[in-house]
């Protein structure tokens, strides 16, 4: 982390209100389902992507009660060795009733570091129990996650790995790939253990527009509800705010830069990216810079709790005092509702459905609304940038 130099803007400047509220209906029955299927399955899975452990979780799948919850902070390849802090504040955070959130916190990776997967089943049946693993046939685990953030890629992984089977799940560099809850595909055999995949759900409305954007460099959001190049131009600050400028090598730039014009062309030139005339193609190079980003290309990232302009250190002293305080704070304001829909399953599946309720009922854009709302930020990016 470096000094905020002279060049770099000290903060981002959000044009409109970034498209935080993609929640299509194929989620809302996607939580359906989850909730359903959830009385047997012995485990959830909690996918997440490493890079942001703490940004993005779904506060609605810790309310998938009653079993065992590990979560799997998954593409750990593409992040910096994780410090000991920041598994103890995940750790710690629990339930309104006292309940621990998470029996267990993995770091895995489903693409050069696949071995990583193996510890994965001792977890599970360590979760799971000695009482429950004698009483069974054989086992279920329900997968549950953010869009895009590797939860097909992980059970074809197990699969591969653990019970020397091919891929079954399909899978995508896009959000939204998985779009039902899937059928039981088996990924162990001794003991047998079957998973289901399910589709990723969104947070129905993030409202802190940093966290979005975080989420939208992640491809965690379509890339077009919110703008390829505001994402990128969102990249850039985040890049120079964490003092990490592999981009100018990359690019073949004479320095850091806070100017997305001048690093769009220069990416533009390096790929080859021109339309009629010679003008660069802004477009087609604001989705390589977020490419080469999300491969990892540009390096390991952290991302933390907060807008990247916080040191590690006080991204986890903020995410260790944020867990605290947000969970004494959802205990005193719910735990006498809470605990007895934790207690019993029907009424938990009730506050379930009634929270579901009110997201479905929500309001929620058009697709023709969103892109009317894309284009206008996309002017207004223009305008801001001297080119009305």
């Amino acid at each position: 982390m470096t000094m905020c130099a002279a060049w770099m803007r000290h903060s981002f400047q959000h044009v409109g209100k970034t498209a935080t509220h993609w929640f299509p209906g194929h989620m809302a029955a996607g939580l359906r389902a989850m909730q359903k299927n959830l009385r047997r399955c012995d485990c959830v899975l909690e996918v997440h992507d490493a890079r942001v452990p703490f940004i993005g979780r779904n506060p609605q799948f810790k309310y998938l009660a009653g079993t065992p919850r590990i979560l799997l902070l998954n593409k750990a390849d593409l992040a910096p060795t994780p410090q000991p802090e920041e598994k103890e504040a995940i750790m710690h955070e629990c339930l309104p009733n006292g309940e621990l959130v998470y029996s267990d916190v993995l770091y895995i990776s489903c693409g050069k570091k696949q071995a990583d997967v193996r510890q994965v089943m001792p977890a599970v049946l360590k979760s799971i129990g000695k009482d429950v693993l004698d009483s069974r046939q054989h086992l279920r685990l329900l997968i549950a996650g953010m869009p895009n953030v590797g939860k097909s890629s992980l059970v074809n992984t197990l699969r591969s790995v653990l019970a020397n089977k091919r891929k079954c799940a399909r899978t995508g560099d896009r959000p939204g790939v998985t779009r039902t809850v899937q059928q039981d595909v088996k990924i162990h055999d001794d003991p047998p253990v079957y998973i289901l995949d399910t589709p990723g759900v969104m947070i129905p409305d993030l409202d802190n527009q940093d966290h979005a954007m975080t989420l939208a460099m992640l491809g965690t959001l379509r890339d077009e509800l919110v703008g390829e190049e505001h994402v990128a131009d969102y990249l850039l600050f985040s890049l120079n705010q964490l003092g990490i400028f592999s981009y100018v090598d990359r690019y073949r730039l004479d320095g850091p830069s806070d100017n997305i014009d001048v690093v769009l062309a220069a990416v533009a030139k390096r790929i080859g990216a021109l339309l009629k005339g010679g003008e660069h193609d802004t477009l087609r190079a604001a989705c390589a810079f977020l490419d080469d980003f999300r491969r990892g290309r540009l390096g390991p990232f952290h991302l933390g709790f907060n807008p990247p302009h916080m040191t590690h250190a006080e991204t986890f002293t903020c995410a260790s005092t944020s867990v605290a305080a947000a969970s004494k704070s959802h205990q005193q304001q719910q735990h006498q509702q809470q605990q007895q829909q934790l207690d019993a399953g029907d009424d938990g599946m009730a506050a379930f459905e009634a929270a579901l309720h009110t997201t479905a009922t929500s309001s929620k854009p058009t697709k023709k609304r969103l892109q009317r709302e894309a284009i206008k930020r996309h002017d207004a990016r223009r305008r801001s940038r001297g080119h009305a």
